[in-house]
């Protein structure tokens, strides 16, 4: 078990995911399993688990699979790569927002409203 490779693992489907966290079980399904971090029987396990606690099914499965192997360090990576993504690309939209600087004044609360949620909700 290398706690590199499940962290890249993580970061690639932060990258590579879009639609939700049910959109990505079964990317990570596939993943964790041909990798070797996970057995069939274990994977439906963590699923139970990560459906039980508050929050998003992917971001609970990759804080509990970095748990289990490598404690809170691979927790805290598995997260943080997971979640780095989508915070690039917040924070790419709310940079581009300010360069473009919007005539309409609504559009431009609008998105400046936009990007505070989704980097907002991306940390938590």
């Amino acid at each position: 078990m290398n706690l590199t490779k499940l962290a890249l693992i993580f970061l690639k489907l932060g990258f590579l995911s879009f639609g939700g966290g049910w959109a990505v079980v079964g990317i990570l399904q596939k993943e964790l399993i041909s990798a070797g971090f996970l057995s069939p029987a274990e994977f439906t396990e963590m699923v139970s688990v990560a459906q039980m606690t508050p929050g998003p099914i992917a971001l609970n499965l990759a804080t509990y699979v970095g748990y289990k192997y490598f404690g809170f360090l691979g927790a805290f990576l598995n997260t943080f790569f997971f979640l780095l993504a989508p915070a690039l690309t917040m924070i790419l939209v709310y940079s581009l927002g300010k360069r473009i600087k919007l005539n309409s004044n609504k559009l431009s609360r609008a998105l400046m409203g936009f990007t505070t949620v989704m980097v907002l909700v991306t940390l938590i």
